[in-house]
């Protein structure tokens, strides 16, 4: 309970206020009192008294559970993120030197990865091998291509590290055009 304190002390201020309305309220308009010594507590009967004292406990404990929740509404829901997404190609793994190697190995088509720097590769200019659509299809198509990624040294470490700073759900996604 973080903000238990300030939940506890405005509930008791907002109580109390409250209690001393209901207290002049009952006291001017139901019990006659006409001057400041006929304000006290002591016009009350003993019924009248627990009774008083019960909504002041009742009021007390369901400013106290409101706050309680609208702090901890505020504190984790409408001002937190639901979640932290990382991308793979690029961030995670070096899909740009395994689609190069494999490029190489099945097309006979030699490129370098420094020469990709978009997505779809087809739409690099200047590659020194031109890279068809069909020719991302294989690649990408290939269950080698994903299952032998080689991904950054450290990759994991920074997801476990974001994870763990944030308390935030980690996706992890990618995207490729529905025609692959």
């Amino acid at each position: 309970m973080p903000f238990g304190f300030v939940i506890l002390a405005f509930a008791l201020f907002n109580v109390m206020y409250l209690s001393l309305g209901a207290h002049l309220l009952i006291a001017t308009q139901f019990n006659g009192a006409s001057s400041v010594h006929d304000l006290s507590f002591g016009s009350y009967s003993k019924t009248g008294a627990i009774v008083f004292l019960a909504v002041f406990a009742l009021a007390f404990i369901a400013h106290f559970v409101a706050y309680q929740l609208f702090a901890s509404t505020r504190e984790f829901s409408y001002l937190r993120a639901s979640a932290i997404g990382i991308d793979i190609d690029g961030v995670l793994n070096k899909h740009r030197e395994k689609f190069c190697e494999i490029a190489g190995r099945k097309l006979g088509k030699h490129i370098h990865p420094d020469e990709i720097k978009v997505l779809p590769v087809h739409e690099n200019v200047g590659l020194s091998q031109s890279i068809t659509r069909a020719d991302e299809r294989q690649i990408f198509n290939d269950p080698e291509y994903w299952l032998e990624m080689p991904e950054f040294e450290g990759a994991a470490d920074a997801i476990r590290s974001i994870k763990s700073s944030f308390l935030l759900p980690v996706h992890i996604f990618t995207h490729r055009p529905r025609w692959y």
